[in-house]
């Protein structure tokens, strides 16, 4: 259990109770340095690690990057006004550095691996076969800020969700059992295939474990509001609300909608505060009302990476719950409470879990 505690965890013969919340932070600290840096950050093993302790800062509030954050979203052109910028200056110097450092290592040694830094250099290839001097790939800003948006995307919003789903669990201990035993017969198919690891088919195969995930985002959808424009499609200036609302929405006007509040309707979401996997089997999702469920948005901007965030969400909760089980102790926070000071949804207090050993699986 040594890799699972932090400085703010405590332990006991039973198991060892931690903030479930920073054991996911760095798990997702690693998978985003492997997936976006093409680095191996070991950030579960060396908890202060370099890579580890930048990725975080982004994420750390304090009342400037409130502002910043603010503008950003809601006043986006005064940014070049106000100068708001999402990496602080010392963040957007380290990214700028590691992306350099790594794309010169890889040009140099020729190693080839499945990552964001593989498909630049393909890219920065081509442009160069076409003597294409102003393609972005030769531009550095513009290759830091593919791993940045890796960066922004995959750390905070996975975390967050894993860290839910094992809170979920904790308190319906009948529902966590239910999915180690699903992941217990993966492992035993895969291995009866001649493969230690799980494949994707398999890990798509999994539907308890599907189902324990869309639930998760459907109570905490990590985005909570979604920004959109008014684009009719006719030519007039006014789209109409009607019968809905009494109301016009006007071209190029700033919608934002709530997922939130939609995901705990219940017109939609019967007792919408219960966890209930089962409201996406197979058979309860044919009856879903459409777009009642938006943790990824919809229509042609939704979520460019939903598929990955899922994948990396499954992977941790697999792997986690392969070797541990997680139940409630005596500081366990009897209901979620959300951080109004935080733009995606957080827990306002640290999500303490008892982590047990269990080698079952």
């Amino acid at each position: 259990m040594r890799s699972l505690r932090r400085g703010d965890s405590t332990s006991d013969r039973n198991g060892a109770i931690v903030s479930i919340k920073d054991i996911c932070d760095l798990y997702n600290t690693d998978m985003i340095a492997s997936i976006a840096f093409g680095l191996r950050s070991y950030s579960l093993r060396n908890t202060q690690s370099e890579i580890g302790s930048h990725c975080q800062d982004i994420f750390r509030p304090n009342m400037r990057r409130i502002i910043d954050f603010f503008v950003i979203f809601y006043l986006p052109k005064l940014v070049p006004l106000l100068r708001s910028k999402l990496f602080t200056e010392s963040h957007s110097e380290f990214l700028r550095r590691v992306i350099q450092l790594v794309i010169e290592e890889r040009e140099r040694g020729g190693i080839l691996r499945n990552d964001l830094i593989e498909m630049l250099l393909t890219l920065k290839k081509e442009a160069d076969l076409q003597q294409d001097k102003s393609h972005f790939t030769h531009h550095q800003d513009f290759l830091a800020a593919q791993a940045a948006s890796f960066e922004v995307a995959g750390i905070e919003t996975c975390s967050s969700s894993m860290s839910f789903a094992l809170y979920e669990l904790a308190k319906q201990p009948l529902m966590q059992a239910r999915l180690r035993r699903e992941i217990r017969e993966a492992f035993r198919r895969q291995s009866d295939d001649g493969s230690e690891s799980l494949s994707y088919e398999r890990i798509a195969s999994m539907e308890y474990l599907r189902m324990v995930v869309e639930e998760t985002l459907r109570k905490y959808p990590i985005v909570p509001l979604l920004e959109r424009e008014c684009t009719p499609t006719s030519k007039k200036r006014f789209y109409s609300l009607r019968p809905h609302a009494e109301c016009y929405a006007r071209r190029g006007m700033p919608i934002y909608i709530s997922n939130l509040a939609i995901h705990h309707d219940p017109k939609y979401w019967p007792d919408p505060e219960r966890f209930d996997p089962e409201r996406f089997s197979a058979l309860n999702k044919s009856h879903q009302v459409p777009m009642s469920y938006l943790p990824y948005g919809a229509g042609p901007h939704n979520c460019i990476g939903m598929q990955i965030g899922q994948l990396q969400i499954k992977l941790g909760l697999i792997y986690f719950l392969r070797q541990h089980q997680v139940e409630l102790c005596d500081q366990t926070v009897e209901q979620i409470s959300f951080d109004p000071k935080f733009a995606l949804l957080a827990s306002e207090h640290s999500i303490y879990l008892k982590i047990v050993d269990c080698y079952d699986l």
